[in-house]
């Protein structure tokens, strides 16, 4: 069974690792602003770069792609006298983009206390733990177009498939000591996603991965549903794994918040076109040994369901590493 490495997903993904050798944390300001749900603008209307939400390689021009975002904004909006931080994604609904990209606009919560709005347009509009960590702020859901006084605008530590920084797992790491990690160690650990289908109806399915688990399980692996365990336990299983293997999807991005690798990590997945490169960029700042294992083809791209061509032929693939 074919099995490749990091650099393939660069390659195929065409990230230039300097974006994410060269990131500082920054933060851009700007007086009399206009802040919305979907972005925020100068003083003369003009969209702010990484003011919205961005996900993949930029285009030609630099920008990268995702929902449609007006460059310019006109008309008479309320007026906010204060100075504001803006985040334009948070979403608590989804542990993998919370990870990802509300945590990617937090960096700066704790220099620069404030207001902090944040764009409800997106999953379930609520900032979570974020603000639980970061409790000496007012957090205010935005819903509608603002002018305000002065906005801070965070340039993201992460942006999906494309780059992660060492800033971005330096603020994961902080919110995994604010969870606490327990002491868990096994030899082998398969990370299951099979309860998932009882969580999101059709979505995010693998075929086979049942028949899959039960091979690995007989054989003496530790089946876990991260799902069902305290954020504590969770990061305990990832720092105590010998082997770490699992059907590629969010759970791995837990991984950023541990400060103690597993001894080897086997992601099962598909061929480089259909494999998120979000996981070989953080395990490439955390040192993970990491190896893919191209046993999967897409069966519905919408609802992200996938398919292990051959359970019987993937298990003795991963019992081999």
């Amino acid at each position: 069974m074919r099995t490749y490495l990091s650099d393939s997903l660069f390659d195929r993904w065409e990230i230039n690792l300097s974006y994410s050798d060269d990131y500082s944390q920054s933060i851009v300001e700007y007086d009399d602003a206009i802040i919305t749900p979907s972005g925020a603008y100068d003083s003369e209307g003009k969209l702010i770069e990484g003011s919205s939400l961005k996900r993949g390689i930029p285009n030609k021009t630099g920008q990268h792609h995702m929902q449609s975002v007006p460059e310019f904004i006109r008309g008479d909006f309320e007026y906010l006298d204060a100075d504001v931080y803006y985040i334009s994604y948070a979403n608590s609904g989804h542990w993998g983009h919370l990870l990802t990209e509300t945590f990617a606009r937090s960096h700066s919560l704790e220099t620069h206390p404030s207001n902090v709005y944040y764009s409800t347009l997106h999953g379930s509009g609520s900032m979570g733990v974020v603000a639980e960590y970061y409790s000496q702020h007012n957090y205010v859901p935005l819903t509608t177009n603002v002018r305000v006084r002065k906005v801070q605008i965070p340039i993201p530590s992460m942006v999906n498939r494309f780059l992660v920084s060492e800033k971005h797992i330096e603020i994961c790491r902080n919110m995994g000591d604010y969870f606490g990690r327990s002491t868990i160690k096994n030899d082998r650990v398969y990370l299951s996603r099979t309860k998932m289908r009882n969580i999101r109806g059709n979505t995010r399915w693998t075929q086979g991965e049942v028949e899959l688990e039960q091979m690995l399980s007989d054989a003496g692996w530790t089946i876990v549903h991260l799902q069902d365990l305290t954020s504590r336990d969770q990061l305990g299983i990832l720092e105590g794994a010998g082997v770490l293997c699992g059907c590629i999807g969010s759970a791995f991005h837990n991984l950023m918040m541990t400060r103690k690798n597993p001894g080897k990590v086997l992601y099962l997945t598909c061929d480089e076109n259909e494999t998120n490169p979000n996981y070989a960029l953080h395990d490439r700042i955390l040192g993970n040994n990491s190896t893919y294992i191209d046993c999967q083809i897409v069966t519905d791209k919408s609802a992200e369901n996938r398919k292990i061509i051959s359970p019987k032929e993937t298990f003795e693939c991963i019992n081999s590493h």
